[in-house]
């Protein structure tokens, strides 16, 4: 059996698509004004006053729980200044984690609606984790499963563990309107 199709045997997603600002770490790429804004060295990112710029405690552990599971990563942002996010994942070491990065600036439908062109995945057997409302509210009517991530903890084991519970017991117009808080 493919492993797509266990994936719907499980009630389990396909994709699970990751914001990056105030989700992965408490900050937004836009707001640097220098560039390059930050920079990589042997113990860590830092920005370009020489403050070590560090991620929310539990997003890595949170983005290898997904991938354990046999779920893809896909980064989703709409920031401005687009590659700022990307070489944060390449400094902390989790691009590899990512099957697809769309970041860019629009709106979150957008970045969604390219990745289901691009992987045929359906709309319903995604997983999306934001920490802006207005983002859940655009996916959720799509039949996105969304979660809304709080910005001042950012992406959480605990949330992880219960927004794939809530994924494998929902189903169609239940998921279009679940709702998971952290």
């Amino acid at each position: 059996m493919k492993l797509t199709s266990l994936l719907r045997a499980a009630g389990k997603p396909r994709l699970a698509m990751i914001d990056l600002d105030f989700t992965l770490w408490p900050w937004g790429v836009d707001k640097f004004k220098m560039v390059p804004p930050y920079f990589k060295k042997d113990d860590g990112v830092y920005d370009s006053k020489g403050v070590k710029m560090e991620p929310f405690p539990e997003a890595e552990k949170a983005l290898r729980l997904i991938k354990e599971h046999g779920i893809d990563l896909a980064a989703v942002s709409r920031s401005y200044y687009y590659h700022g996010g990307p070489v944060l994942l390449f400094y902390y070491g989790w691009s590899e984690l990512f099957a697809h990065q769309e970041v860019f600036p629009a709106r979150k439908t957008h970045h969604v609606t390219k990745l289901h062109e691009a992987t045929g995945i359906p709309y319903s057997e995604m997983l999306l984790f934001d920490d802006e409302k207005r983002n859940i509210d655009d996916l959720s009517p799509l039949g996105v499963h969304c979660v809304e991530v709080n910005p001042n903890q950012g992406l959480t084991l605990n949330l992880v563990k219960k927004a794939l519970e809530s994924f494998g017991q929902l189903s169609g117009d239940q998921q279009q309107r679940a709702k998971i808080a952290g």
